[in-house]
C-alpha cells in the first residue's frame, strides 16, 4: 500500500534528531514520532499543525474503528502519524524542510492546496473537477 505522504530525505534526518532531543528532555512523555494535523486556521481556512506524538496519545486510539485511526507512516526509523480527518487533505503530499537564515521549519508540497493567504500561514483545499 502506498503511503498517504512521503518524507523528503532531509526531513527524516531532521525528525530523527528532533524526536530524540525532545524525548531526552521529557522522557516521561514517551515520544514515539510526529503528529500531523490540518487544522482550521487563518484567513484561507486550513493550516498545518505539528507536535510530538506520545505513547499515551497513540493509546487513546486503541479500540477505535479503522476510519478513526491515524495514518502511520514509517520511513528509515522515523514515524509520522496523520490525524484521520486530515489524511484526505494531505494525500500525495511530500513533507519537506524549509530553511532560511533565521529558521528551519516543516512544510508540505501539497497538490491539494489551492490558494494561500498573503502571509503563507493558511491555505484552501482544491476540489478535483467533476468527472463526466
Amino acid at each position: 500500500m502506498t503511503a498517504a505522504i512521503t518524507l523528503h530525505a532531509d526531513v527524516v534526518t531532521y525528525l530523527r534528531e528532533k524526536i530524540a532531543t525532545t524525548a531526552a528532555k521529557a522522557p516521561e512523555q514517551q515520544i514515539i514520532g510526529l503528529w500531523v494535523e490540518v487544522t482550521k486556521k487563518g484567513c484561507s481556512g486550513n493550516a498545518y499543525h505539528f507536535e510530538p506524538m506520545t505513547a499515551a496519545k497513540w493509546q487513546s486510539f486503541a479500540g477505535r474503528n479503522t476510519f478513526e485511526q491515524p495514518e502511520k507512516i514509517e520511513q528509515d526509523g522515523v514515524t509520522v502519524f496523520i490525524e484521520p480527518q486530515s489524511v484526505f487533505k494531505l494525500i500525495g503530499s511530500q513533507l519537506v524542510l524549509v530553511k532560511n537564515a533565521f529558521a528551519t521549519r516543516l512544510d508540505f508540497r501539497n497538490p491539494n492546496a489551492g490558494e494561500h493567504c498573503g502571509c503563507g500561514e493558511s491555505f484552501t483545499i482544491t476540489t478535483p473537477p467533476a468527472q463526466q
